[in-house]
């Protein structure tokens, strides 16, 4: 996935997440915009996974980040009863540091693959 393609997503996405507030509580404009970047943030994190080379592994990491954000909103949406915008920043923040990781393990592997590819090339 492009670059820019990954940004108009992430946008479109975090000012989709943050149309309820801005609707429902507009005199709290700081937090609406404040929670937008932070959604952008997460949601351009998420969206890094889909650049990861090996196919199984990309299946896997969205699979978990999928299951964690759910997890994550069950728990703040309706065990917790946050109100709908918080539950859903959250749990993107929760699955945002679980797509970092795995984002970080896949470019370490990538990288160990290329080198080790680029060594057996010279023999």
């Amino acid at each position: 996935m492009n670059m820019k393609l990954r940004i108009i997503l992430s946008i479109i996405t975090a000012l989709v997440v943050m149309a309820p507030l801005i609707v429902t509580r507009p005199d709290k404009i700081a937090g609406f915009f404040i929670f937008t970047i932070v959604a952008f943030i997460t949601i351009f994190i998420i969206t890094s996974l889909f650049n990861i080379k090996n196919t199984k592994m990309k299946i896997a990491y969205l699979s978990v980040v999928a299951i964690g954000f759910l997890y994550k909103f069950y728990a703040n949406y309706f065990v917790m009863q946050w109100v709908l915008p918080k539950s859903i920043i959250t749990s993107l923040v929760f699955a945002g540091v679980f797509a970092l990781i795995f984002r970080g393990i896949s470019l370490l592997t990538e990288k160990k693959e290329i080198s080790t590819t680029a060594e057996q090339d010279k023999v």
